[in-house]
């Protein structure tokens, strides 16, 4: 999988959570793709060492939800 393909399918999944949330786990995995390929790996080796975009997103998906529970229960105190 190169890097247009990871992120594409990456951006999929997380869907449904904030926009604003989306943005910054995307911005984060193309971070890891630009310092891969300024050390000389391919695209397609980023990849495969940052995981299956499935099981990203499903733990991205919980720590928004996380984040959310301790927002609610801080102002709720």
């Amino acid at each position: 999988m190169n890097k247009k393909e990871f992120l594409g399918r990456l951006s999929e999944l997380i869907k449904d959570i904030s926009e604003e949330e989306k943005e910054d786990i995307l911005f984060d995995y193309e971070e890891h793709f630009r310092i891969g390929l300024e050390k000389g790996r391919k695209e397609e080796e980023i990849a495969a060492s940052l995981g299956d975009p499935k099981v990203i997103a499903k733990q991205s998906r919980a720590s928004c939800i996380l984040k959310e529970a301790e927002k609610t229960t801080s102002v709720n105190n």
